[in-house]
């Protein structure tokens, strides 16, 4: 098992690469890390309208082969901090759940929430707080098998 050292160090390198990306990193430093483990992408074919109606009349909904996906992404956080400190032990690692869909604005693709589920309060309050998510505070646990 890694220690929070080795996960502060990894999450620090991830920016390290950019080459990858179509756009460039934000100009600002980070300001907070986390790990995502055991994580799965679930998607469903939906009907454009339908989701359509779900979003703000602003934001063009994306699409494939004019299909649009709902997906529901499950995984578990690990190794949650703030850039400068180790992660906090108990407040740094819960299982999250959140339903998505997709959306492209001026060019850019990006990911529209409906939920983002997690078990633990603090993280809730604080990402509602700091990130304007819609997060909500759910009961769940994860189980490696």
């Amino acid at each position: 098992m890694r220690s929070a050292l080795d996960a502060s160090v990894r999450q620090a390198r991830t920016v390290d690469s950019a080459s990858h990306r179509a756009w460039p990193l934000p100009a600002g430093p980070w300001a907070q890390a986390q790990t995502w483990v055991d994580l799965a992408f679930l998607h469903w074919p939906v009907d454009p309208e339908a989701l359509r109606r779900l979003l703000p009349p602003e934001l063009p909904l994306d699409t494939y082969d004019g299909t649009a996906w709902l997906g529901l992404v499950p995984f578990r956080i690990t190794d949650m901090r703030m850039r400068g400190l180790p992660p906090v032990p108990r407040l740094s690692a819960t299982p999250e759940l959140n339903a998505r869909t997709y959306v492209t604005v001026d060019g850019k693709p990006g990911v529209w929430f409906f939920t983002l589920d997690a078990s633990s309060r603090w993280f809730v309050e604080a990402a509602k707080r700091l990130y304007r998510l819609p997060y909500e505070r759910a009961r769940m646990t994860c189980e490696r098998r």
